[in-house]
């Protein structure tokens, strides 16, 4: 999968095509996001948990009891536990204003019942009343259509590794000018991320902002849980990609890497929660 993510070949146009939808998974919840989103996240929590590579941990983590964070320290619309659940969708409107709203859709796994407003069979909505309404409103249409904007729709594919046949993680933002300042993001982003043997992570962004955006990611090694994890290396080799007017940083956790990332997250969470280590530099594994 590496070398696909790092070849030249010229990325896929941008076309009608593009707003079909699958009929499992993350993407199939797009039809329900109510339209004017400037942030979507997508999670397949299906495709983590089966994952050869990650899915033993993966599992450790999304199927206990034990909470991924404290219900205060998260956005209302945002649950705390993904048990039961084979698919996430988070749509985030009026980004960085007082106004910000997260709508979050939810894809029961098989014979599971996940808490939610009704938006279809195994689908259900979690956040602010106005905003799970107009998903129940979309899942009512007969003809089910993928609401994301074309700006968002473009940042989304623009990050899509051709010809991979899914994805653990997709991120897509159309931000307002100043929020993007502010973050210190350019105002159109994605993310593609997915593991096989190795895993990879995309950023695609405008070609003008990509080495700055190369430099967060490679920054982002100094992180000292990503330090701890062995994941600083794949991080510091952070590579840019030109594909036109848009250009992608990619990142590569070769085999042999990931899976000592995967021993030493096990081993970690066996064990009683310690503070994160200060330290401000990345170990290498």
């Amino acid at each position: 999968m590496a070398a696909g993510a790092c070849g030249s070949s010229a990325p896929r146009p941008i076309t009608t095509a593009l707003l079909s939808l699958p009929t499992d998974g993350p993407g199939r919840l797009l039809a329900f996001v109510p339209p004017d989103a400037e942030l979507i996240v997508e999670l397949d929590v299906a495709r983590l948990r089966n994952n050869p590579a990650l899915g033993q941990l993966a599992r450790q983590l999304i199927d206990s009891d034990v909470p991924l964070a404290p219900q205060t320290s998260l956005p209302p619309g945002i649950p705390t536990s993904l048990r039961g659940v084979d698919a996430i969708v988070l749509a985030s409107y009026h980004v960085g204003g007082a106004d910000a709203q997260t709508l979050t859709l939810l894809q029961a796994a098989p014979g599971q019942t996940v808490a939610g407003v009704i938006v279809a069979p195994g689908i259900v909505a979690v956040g602010p009343e106005n905003l799970a309404a107009s998903a129940v409103l979309l899942g009512a249409k007969p003809t089910l259509q993928n609401q994301l904007s074309p700006a968002l729709a473009t940042a989304r594919q623009r990050a899509t590794l051709v010809g991979s046949q899914g994805a653990v993680l997709r991120i897509a933002a159309h931000l307002a000018p100043a929020v993007a300042r502010d973050l210190r993001l350019p105002v159109d982003v994605a993310a593609w991320s997915d593991v096989v043997d190795d895993a990879v992570l995309i950023v695609a962004c405008p070609k003008q902002d990509a080495p700055a955006m190369q430099q967060r990611v490679k920054h982002a090694a100094r992180l000292p849980l990503l330090g701890v994890l062995g994941l600083a290396p794949s991080l510091v080799d952070a590579a840019l990609q030109p594909m036109g007017a848009w250009s992608r940083v990619v990142v590569v956790v070769p085999p042999n890497r990931l899976r000592r990332v995967v021993q030493r997250a096990s081993a970690a969470l066996g064990k009683p929660r310690a503070a994160v280590p200060q330290s401000s530099q990345g170990v290498a594994p």
